[in-house]
């Protein structure tokens, strides 16, 4: 999980994981890999 400023997370790509984000999208910086 998020626990301050500028901090990277790596999580899979996942439902629950999308509609977290997804509620926070505005706080955020989503990049995705391929």
């Amino acid at each position: 999980g998020l626990r301050r400023m500028h901090q990277s997370v790596e999580v899979l790509d996942t439902p629950a994981n999308r509609g977290l984000i997804t509620k926070v999208r505005y706080m955020l910086s989503v990049e995705g890999e391929e």
